[in-house]
């Protein structure tokens, strides 16, 4: 074999998880939002938890925004491999905020939109 041999007990080297602690969320922007908490909870594994538990994680137009904000910037980022969904509260989530939505049902918000869809 060529190149330079590694003895077999080496462990692999990772870069150094940030500290997963309830106070010390991502200090980088792009991850910082009003109804998901991220963090690392580990080399290459981030923890994006719903965080409406009031509301029982419904999810808001401020929900999904801020989701695909969030899950894009993830993808592109080469210290994550690994995303934990979970949600904060009782449940994991309610499902749609009816009551935030409101003007798609009622078909003043979603001009354009097929809302059966």
């Amino acid at each position: 074999s060529h190149g330079r041999k590694t003895a077999a007990s080496e462990p692999p080297e990772y870069p150094t998880a940030r500290e997963n602690t309830k106070d010390n969320l991502m200090a980088d922007s792009k991850y910082n939002f009003s109804t998901l908490k991220v963090r690392s909870a580990g080399p290459f594994v981030m923890h994006v938890e719903l965080n409406r538990p009031k509301k029982l994680n419904a999810m808001n137009k401020a929900f999904w925004s801020e989701c695909r904000l969030c899950f894009n910037a993830l993808a592109t980022d080469p210290n994550v491999r690994v995303i934990v969904l979970t949600g904060a509260g009782r449940l994991f989530t309610a499902g749609i905020d009816m009551v935030d939505h409101a003007d798609w049902f009622q078909g003043g918000g979603g001009e354009g939109i097929d809302v059966s869809r």
